[in-house]
């Protein structure tokens, strides 16, 4: 059997599998990396599976999908527990004025402060009643782009092109960059 992430990073570089190109990484201007892959649960199930960021691509707008929100987060963090406390919320608010975000929260710590599994992943959604967002569990920290920073860490990409269009550091609740990308490609 084979499995998708070795067959989607053999078309990284666009080929027959149309990945945007561009230089690959989690900064700003950069191309998130097709292989990226997750232990988690998607939103509105409650079976672990594998969350990949191939499956955020979508590059005519055909998977429905405006602009993505990925929340890099941790157990012990306050402004992490006050952001995934508000994302549902969000997530109607957004889906109530048109915008189609997907948001994804990849949690890099355990419970007791150990690297994350599934586990992680499965109680982070039950804790904050996450039923629109997508939760994996992150132990590498893929989507940080430096070596320290400051939680939650939120990376907008733009799911046409898979370009990270902006990082904040910290829970603001200011999205105003995610909403005009999701207008924007909306339209």
């Amino acid at each position: 059997t084979s499995n998708s992430s070795s067959d989607a990073s053999s078309g990284a570089s666009g080929g027959d599998f149309g990945w945007p190109e561009g230089p690959g990484g989690v900064k700003v201007g950069q191309v998130v990396p097709v292989f990226f892959e997750w232990d988690g649960v998607k939103a509105g199930e409650s079976s672990p599976t594998k969350l990949y960021t191939v499956d955020w691509y979508d590059p005519n707008g055909d998977k429905n999908i405006d602009a993505v929100l990925v929340v890099s987060a941790k157990y012990d963090c306050q402004a992490c527990a006050k952001e995934a406390n508000e994302l549902e919320n969000k997530a109607s608010y957004w889906q109530g004025a048109g915008l189609n975000v997907k948001i994804v929260t990849l949690v890099f710590n355990s419970p007791t402060n150990g690297p994350p599994d599934v586990n992680s992943a499965l109680q982070w959604k039950s804790m904050y009643d996450l039923k629109s967002v997508d939760v994996g569990a992150d132990p590498g920290v893929l989507f940080a782009s430096e070596s320290t920073f400051s939680t939650p860490l939120n990376t907008v990409v733009d799911p046409r092109t898979m370009e990270v269009i902006e990082i904040q550091e910290g829970y603001t609740d200011n999205y105003k960059i995610l909403e005009q990308l999701a207008y924007s490609n909306g339209t």
